[in-house]
């Protein structure tokens, strides 16, 4: 994608780039403390840094932080973690036209009222 030079020049630019583990594992571990109630340690605060779905994406290993807690609130071990980690196969690909059939099979499910197949 191209800015066009006349915007550009009247224009800040900020890069943005992907967070790494390390910085993303005190969050993990502040967010499991502060506001799901539990303590995380540092080795499950790893694991779900470098599981691959985040990609350098502090809200995505949040939101797998999330899911992690809701199926398993009493207590979560690393096996919990590993399992959940390489159950996860959605693929997206931006620079295909893959993500195009996903969302036209995420739109008819949802025209057609099929919850089950909209959820899939």
């Amino acid at each position: 994608m191209a800015i066009q030079p006349a915007i550009r020049s009247r224009s800040q630019i900020f890069e943005f780039y992907p967070i790494s583990a390390k910085e993303i594992e005190p969050v993990l571990i502040r967010a499991a403390k502060e506001h799901l109630g539990f303590t995380l340690t540092a080795e499950q605060a790893h694991a779900i840094a470098n599981s691959g779905s985040g990609n350098g994406d502090v809200r995505v290993s949040l939101n797998i932080l999330d899911t992690l807690h809701a199926m398993h609130p009493t207590e979560l071990t690393m096996k919990d973690i590993e399992d959940f980690a390489r159950n996860q196969h959605f693929a997206f690909d931006k620079d295909t036209t893959k993500h195009y059939d996903y969302l036209s099979a995420f739109q008819d499910s949802i025209e057609g009222s099929d919850a089950d197949a909209a959820l899939y």
